[in-house]
């Protein structure tokens, strides 16, 4: 392993910039155009933090993003094999951030670092100033691979920084700030459900808890960010952003706001969008609700001067179905919305009954089930839908047509209700289809509340002859089958 590491460190080396560069390019064009689920993500990423922008300029956000995260990756490789005055004329520090560093107090120091197309670079920092530091740790998560292990560290520490593993190393990590050294840490990983439940670009998201426990450990702690901009192909100046937060759950809310404003600006190409920031909720049986043992969410709110929060999170509920079928799931839609407040609930249904489905203004949008359609409508409907990026697909026709559609509509979670199970979904074991057996299925998977009934809306009839019925449903005007009506009725003289 460490033979052809240290043979394509070298190679990327020698080799022409214009051809490692090129040969980033190649692969993010491929990582992005080629449906996949990484390209699902980094599109999804940028979709909802960046609705207002076209589908267009996302993907070439996303391939310039690719493209600098691969930059970053065989950097890395070839890092160890550049001459510190080859690195010194690539990499320096601005001159505010030698001043920041010069001003430093001998007080326990904490640096938080971005995930930026050039973060490595956080790992040279101590040899590119002639200023006098303290220790430099560096936290950092390892790798399962012994010999890829004992390589990064090796090759890191040669720069003046030690390597601090999240798993092993975590006592060694308040000796650092005890000593009033400097500690280095990635703040804008995902944690999954380890860490606190806040905010980040308006959508739910766990971040990293230790800057919040250094900061109440240390009542002394001086902290700031520690990021790169790129200037060029292997490339980039350092800076430093101090921070002054007021408690313990300030300094991450100060981080992600800095960070929110930088990826608006100049850091929107730079940063992993490749990553799953918001993968929050890893507990399948969990989908329905949100938890988590640290919530800061409520000072989150309070900190950014938001009455609520945002819903950004999409999930499809796929009812290819009968009227009966469709009114049952909607009415556990506003169940749902209290339990999952961060969601959208969109109901996928027949074209005969989106309108009527509409007129509750129950669920948050209603739209054409592909399984409505003919194959090539099929087709080109899920694939229209993959472009709204949901987070969850339930799908409540487990027939192998509707796994295939919900499989091109791509996202990475998906319920299916049937008796065979797929290799990417979760089945859920229904030899019907009713009110109950919904019920049934939301609470297993977290849903808490009480399902209420649907409320019978003001109907109105306006013309009806033996095929069709039009009448008003809530002021809205609407025509079905005069079977459809029937069933629609009865379904609510039956409450």
């Amino acid at each position: 392993m460490k033979f052809f590491l240290n043979a394509l460190g070298k190679l990327f080396v020698i080799a022409p910039e214009c051809a490692v560069r090129g040969f980033c390019y190649s692969i993010a064009w491929i990582l992005v155009k080629i449906p996949s689920s990484r390209s699902y993500s980094i599109l999804a990423n940028l979709y909802r933090c960046f609705p207002e922008k076209s589908e267009k300029e996302r993907v070439s956000i996303a391939i310039e993003s690719a493209a600098r995260t691969m930059e970053m990756g065989f950097f890395v490789l070839a890092m160890p094999f550049f001459k510190k005055s080859e690195l010194k004329k690539r990499f320096v520090l601005a001159k505010s951030t030698e001043y920041e560093l010069s001003i430093f107090e001998k007080k326990p120091t904490l640096l938080l670092v971005p995930h930026s197309s050039m973060m490595e670079t956080a790992s040279l920092f101590p040899s590119l100033t002639d200023i006098e530091l303290p220790k430099v740790g560096v936290m950092y998560r390892p790798f399962d691979n012994d010999s890829l292990e004992s390589w990064i560290k090796t090759t890191r520490e040669k720069f003046g920084v030690k390597l601090l593993s999240r798993k092993k190393d975590l006592r060694l990590t308040f000796d650092y700030l005890k000593n009033n050294d400097i500690l280095a840490i990635m703040f804008d990983q995902n944690p999954r459900d380890r860490g606190s439940l806040g905010l980040f670009m308006g959508m739910l998201a766990t971040h990293t808890s230790m800057p919040s426990i250094f900061q109440d450990r240390f009542n002394n702690l001086q902290s700031g960010i520690l990021y790169a901009k790129r200037t060029g192909f292997w490339r980039s100046e350092l800076h430093v952003k101090k921070l002054a937060p007021k408690n313990d759950k300030e300094i991450m809310f100060l981080a992600n706001q800095w960070l929110e404003e930088q990826l608006q600006g100049d850091m929107q190409k730079d940063w992993l969008w490749l990553h799953n920031r918001w993968s929050y909720g890893s507990q399948i049986e969990k989908e329905f609700i949100i938890y988590n043992p640290v919530n800061y969410l409520k000072e989150n709110l309070d900190f950014l001067n938001l009455p609520e929060c945002p819903r950004k999170r999409k999930y499809f509920l796929n009812v290819p179905f009968g009227i009966k079928e469709v009114l049952d799931v909607l009415s556990c839609v506003s169940t749902l919305q209290k339990s999952r407040y961060d969601s959208l609930f969109v109901i996928l249904t027949k074209r005969k009954y989106a309108d009527l489905i509409a007129a509750f203004s129950i669920a948050d949008d209603v739209k054409i089930s592909p399984e409505s359609c003919c194959i090539l409508g099929s087709l080109y409907r899920a694939k229209k839908l993959r472009k709204e990026y949901s987070n969850v697909i339930v799908q409540f026709n487990g027939s192998n047509v509707g796994r295939f559609l919900a499989k091109i509509m791509g996202a990475p979670r998906c319920f299916t209700f049937g008796k065979k199970k797929s290799l990417k979904d979760t089945l859920f074991v229904a030899n019907e289809l009713n009110l109950e057996v919904y019920k049934s299925f939301f609470k297993k998977f977290g849903a808490e509340g009480d399902f209420e009934s649907l409320q019978k809306p003001e109907i109105s009839v306006i013309k009806k002859d033996k095929k069709f019925v039009e009448f008003l449903c809530n002021g809205k005007s609407i025509k079905l089958s005069s079977k459809d009506f029937e069933i629609f009725e009865k379904y609510f003289s039956n409450k």
